[in-house]
């Protein structure tokens, strides 16, 4: 594919350190004490393939009983814009140094990073970035996934209308991540977005049966848009299953393959070992973006 001209080639900018696996103070407050974000790798199961070859870099916020949030569902962690430029900078510094790591372990997986669409269309935001997309394009685009997240429906129809042929040069493919409720989605198909998703940690306080009909309608809005569909923050088995045959190429979440801190490799999880009292009526999506040529020597049971 030929190299595509994007903002970010434009300018001399230093990159920054690469950041750590540290705790992320935020400005927020929460009964007096400042909220904490962290930043984990979220394996994302390849229905199809079953198999696990994409790390997805993830901020979760802590809560109380050694218990982590996905933090873009914690959306009081979201309100300053200066902490959500940072945490976007931190997620794209983890990405790249996975990126550098395992390419020099010889594993063979892809690293994603979930980025805020600010990030991207806000310019001084878009210049923190500038740097390390460059870093990403010179050595690891055959490697790299982009999820763009936290769209509404006035961003998603006003402002990113040139975000996948910027980032074409920079990932693998660029997915899009919208609210459940978000069912309009043939224009992100007009636009290149490779998949569409959804992050079932913002319906946690609804019940599974509403949350399986929105499920349900979300990936068939996704199927008629002929965009493949991917589910995160899964908390129950059954919701997997219901994901699974209603159609979603990926899933990922505490019920499938959880978190971790560490690149393990390619991950093997067949149908049975994932469900293996549930019937799992399968019509997975033949639409899927093809994923890195690598072998799933690695092999978890649930």
């Amino acid at each position: 594919m030929a190299r595509q001209s994007g903002w970010f080639r434009s300018g001399a900018e230093p990159a920054p350190e690469l950041g750590h696996d540290r705790p992320l103070p935020l400005s927020e407050q929460t009964e007096g004490a400042a909220l904490q974000l962290s930043l984990f790798l979220r394996p994302v199961w390849d229905i199809r393939r079953e198999a696990a070859i994409l790390y997805s870099v993830e901020p979760y916020v802590w809560v109380e009983r050694n218990q982590w949030l996905a933090g873009r569902a914690a959306g009081a962690t979201r309100e300053a814009e200066e902490d959500s430029a940072e945490t976007d900078l931190r997620v794209l510094e983890r990405a790249l140094a996975e990126l550098k790591a395992t390419t020099t372990d010889g594993k063979r997986v892809l690293i994603g990073a979930s980025i805020c669409a600010q990030s991207f269309t806000v310019p001084w935001r878009r210049r923190l970035l500038t740097p390390l997309l460059r870093r990403i394009e010179e050595g690891f685009r055959d490697r790299m996934v982009i999820e763009v997240v936290e769209v509404d429906s006035g961003v998603f129809s006003a402002h990113l209308n040139d975000l996948p042929r910027h980032l074409r040069s920079v990932a693998r493919y660029v997915s899009l991540r919208v609210p459940l409720c978000q069912h309009a989605l043939k224009r992100a198909a007009r636009l290149g977005f490779a998949a569409v998703g959804c992050d079932l940690a913002d319906e946690a306080s609804a019940p599974e049966a509403v949350v399986r009909s929105r499920l349900e309608r979300f990936i068939g809005a996704a199927r008629s848009a002929e965009l493949p569909a991917f589910v995160n923050g899964v908390r129950s088995r059954s919701l997997a299953a219901f994901a699974v045959g209603a159609g979603a190429a990926w899933v990922s979440g505490d019920a499938v393959l959880g978190k971790t801190r560490k690149v393990r490799g390619a991950l093997r999880l067949c149908r049975d070992e994932l469900f293996p009292d549930l019937p799992v009526p399968c019509r997975q999506s033949d639409l899927a973006p093809t994923g890195y040529a690598g072998s799933a020597t690695d092999r978890r049971r649930t």
